[in-house]
């Protein structure tokens, strides 16, 4: 299942197991996002930051200045001078997912799909000098600065390496994480109960404001799944006597 955001928010503190620093380490995250009600301008979906209620150094996805029933996909650093012109246009009411790759040298590329397909954008010069460490889901690190994003998320997944755009797809399509080398922190969030590392590095989250449990599941539950199989009755006649 998943978690439903109305008003509130969801970070973790990555301290323990992960830091940037420079071009010596790369960073990529994901998640399924589903968006309930109108957007509204800047819905934020997740950020990476480098202090729990600093914008600096950071890294953004959201909602661009689209309301009502569809959206825009729209990145930006904390300084909003990243844009992605004419992002995917997002409907309410499906599950998308969600994320950005830098891998330690400039290059910084954002994505948005569905399990048939992500649409890459990038490539952005931007460089990660700080540690980064605080992953807000639902606002942005500078806590309160705009209107929390009202929807459902899933499967948010932190990775400490570079990922190619092959690699976040097989991720979206995944319930559970492909690469599970490289993850810092990864949990599946079924419901606010669920606070299971799936990195195995015993990371939790907290909560703040309104946060219940989803109503749905994100696409890649039914992804990959063999079909059942029926194998036929068969049918045999016996001096008119019928077996099946």
């Amino acid at each position: 299942m998943s978690i439903r955001l109305n008003g509130g928010f969801i970070q973790t503190d990555l301290t323990a197991t992960f830091a940037i620093n420079g071009s010596t380490t790369s960073l990529a995250a994901g998640m399924w996002i589903k968006k309930i009600g109108n957007f509204v301008d800047y819905d934020p979906f997740i950020c990476i930051a480098n202090a729990a209620n600093s914008r600096a150094s950071s890294v953004e996805v959201f909602n661009n200045n689209v309301a009502g029933a569809t959206g825009q996909f729209q990145a930006a650093d904390g300084g909003g001078s990243l844009g992605i012109s004419g992002g995917l246009a997002l409907s309410v009411g499906t599950w998308y997912y969600v994320g950005f790759v830098w891998n330690g040298q400039f290059d910084l590329r954002f994505y948005a799909g569905t399990t048939a397909g992500l649409t890459e954008y990038g490539t952005f010069s931007y460089a990660i000098s700080t540690t980064m460490r605080y992953t807000t889901m639902g606002d942005l690190a500078q806590q309160g600065l705009v209107t929390k994003f009202n929807g459902e998320i899933a499967q948010p997944r932190v990775w400490n390496a570079n990922r190619t755009a092959a690699q976040m797809l097989a991720e979206a399509r995944s319930a559970t994480p492909v690469d599970t080398a490289d993850l810092v922190w990864g949990c599946a969030m079924a419901s606010t109960s669920d606070n299971t590392d799936l990195s195995g590095h015993s990371i939790t989250w907290a909560s703040s404001g309104t946060v219940a449990n989803g109503a749905s599941d994100p696409p890649n539950a039914s992804v990959n799944t063999p079909p059942v199989l029926y194998r036929p009755a068969q049918v045999f006649v016996i001096d008119d006597l019928i077996i099946i």
